[in-house]
């Protein structure tokens, strides 16, 4: 991400809007953010969260520098086109979705949103509940399915697989660049013992695992098994 967080900077613009964080990723947003010289948008339905996201803001002395605002993601009140790279990592739904693509900017406006796998999903139900499963399976991701949501908030994350994800995205106008497995979220990569033993910094480790990740999230196979997914693309 901050790959592509630096080469939005240097093709296109400045404006990023981070929803539903609170404080998931308000520190790779700040830490990357800041420094490539953005001007950041931070929104969140949640007072709670966006409490804390100010007190994080206010002790690093950046309450000033970020703007903040409560609003639903499913009726966004931005003009069309206000951002030139729009992230959200949770609490995504079709109404969401089509808000997110109307405020990026066209003609090379980035979007990064985070997706739940269906086919994974059908997989961790089906010990529970197997008729529950086979009808996840059977679900038409096509914009009228089961997501739902309640006070601006699905009751579970965008839920596709690869294929109808890529196909939903285009429909809406996106180029999509990648779709990764978000390994780390999903139990099929453990850390070494080294790294989790580790109270010390040790950039080889790090580096090793982040190769490690990185490459997996790339592979048809871990992006099938993965419980999410998240896709990267270009607004045209």
């Amino acid at each position: 991400m901050a790959k592509h967080l630096y080469a939005q900077k240097k093709k296109y613009g400045e404006k990023v809007i981070d929803f539903n964080e609170g404080i998931v990723l308000l520190g790779f947003t700040l830490n990357f953010g800041f420094w490539l010289g953005y001007s950041i948008t931070l929104c969140d339905i949640s007072p709670a969260m966006l409490a804390v996201a100010k007190q994080k803001l206010d002790h690093e002395d950046l309450l000033d520098k970020v703007q903040i605002i409560e609003c639903d993601i499913n009726r966004l009140r931005f003009p069309d086109q206000t951002f030139d790279f729009v992230l959200c990592w949770d609490g995504m739904s079709f109404e969401a979705a089509r808000e997110f693509i109307r405020v990026t900017r066209k003609g090379g406006g980035r979007i990064s949103v985070f997706l739940s796998n269906r086919c994974r999903a059908a997989l961790d139900e089906f010990q529970h509940n197997p008729k529950a499963a086979l009808a996840t399976l059977g679900l038409e991701s096509n914009g009228t399915g089961p997501d739902k949501s309640v006070a601006g908030y699905p009751q579970r994350p965008l839920s596709m697989n690869v294929t109808e994800a890529r196909k939903f995205f285009e429909q809406e106008g996106i180029k999509v660049i990648e779709i990764y497995a978000v390994c780390g979220m999903q139990d099929l990569l453990s850390l070494p013992q080294t790294v989790r033993k580790s109270r010390t910094w040790n950039q080889e480790l790090f580096h090793q695992v982040t190769e490690m990740l990185l490459a997996l999230s790339k592979e048809p196979s871990t992006k099938g098994f993965s419980r999410h997914l998240v896709l990267y693309g270009e607004r045209i």
